[in-house]
């Protein structure tokens, strides 16, 4: 009688285990045991906003008129992520997306005149375009609950910005003007950006889930190649997976 209730309860344990595979009960019934997913793939989203901690140099005609300082903007990702599940609390991710990062910069600057000073604001409109791959590692708390941590390797392919310059002081004898010549130092042609998240996974239906998060992430290497520019990132994200392939 013994060895009967041994072997009934090895053999739930044993379906059990695969039941919830990932923590999720993807088979209907323990009475027909199934194939889980092991290696998802699917879509990665996020949207965020960017503090820029600056201290370069803005020039004019090559001339230095001021120095940027902190500023603001948004981040916003899009990708496609591969998923391995090594254990029930434990999966490696990688992650290809295409990054968008703007910012919003601004510089007060005084130039003395006969009787005073002539006072205007510079400013510095960003948009810098990469190409990322983002290694990672995922691991499950308790219940649903996640943190996972990335490393973000971002290859600058595109950037475009916007310069100005408006008064302050009446006495500026324009109310404001594009900067065509403006430049600052050149921009860094990789980033490395380590990021992390907390978030649940929550299954939709057999073998998918969606895994919305929280994310912060900083910079470890300057933005612009001579000066300072670090950033931090705070962002909303999710991913949808699908299983691919199965044990």
């Amino acid at each position: 009688m013994m060895r009967y209730l041994f072997i009934l309860i090895s053999m739930f344990s044993m379906t059990s285990g695969n039941s919830l595979a990932q923590g999720f009960d993807w088979q209907y019934d323990h009475r027909l045991p199934s194939n889980y997913p092991v290696i998802f793939v699917g879509i990665n989203a996020e949207y965020g906003i960017v503090f820029h901690q600056g201290d370069f140099n803005f020039l004019e005609n090559e001339i230095p008129c001021c120095r940027f300082g902190n500023g603001d903007g948004n981040n916003s990702n899009i990708g496609i992520s591969l998923e391995y599940w090594y254990d029930s609390k434990i999966s490696f991710q990688l992650t290809a997306s295409v990054n968008n990062v703007t910012g919003s910069f601004s510089a007060n600057s005084s130039d003395t005149i006969r009787g005073g000073s002539m006072k205007t604001q510079y400013n510095f409109e960003s948009s810098v375009n990469y190409l990322a791959i983002s290694p990672g590692i995922k691991y499950r708390l308790f219940s649903k609950l996640f943190a996972a941590f990335d490393l973000r390797m971002a290859i600058r392919y595109n950037s475009s910005a916007e310069h100005s310059e408006r008064r302050i002081s009446d006495n500026v004898p324009f109310e404001s003007r594009i900067i065509a010549n403006g430049k600052i130092g050149a921009l860094s042609p990789l980033i490395l950006v380590p990021q992390i998240r907390f978030g649940y996974d929550v299954p939709l239906f057999r073998g998918i889930y969606i895994s919305p998060y929280i994310s912060a992430a900083y910079t470890l290497n300057d933005v612009i190649d001579a000066d300072k520019w670090k950033q931090l990132n705070l962002q909303f994200g999710f991913s949808l997976l699908t299983g691919l392939i199965s044990k």
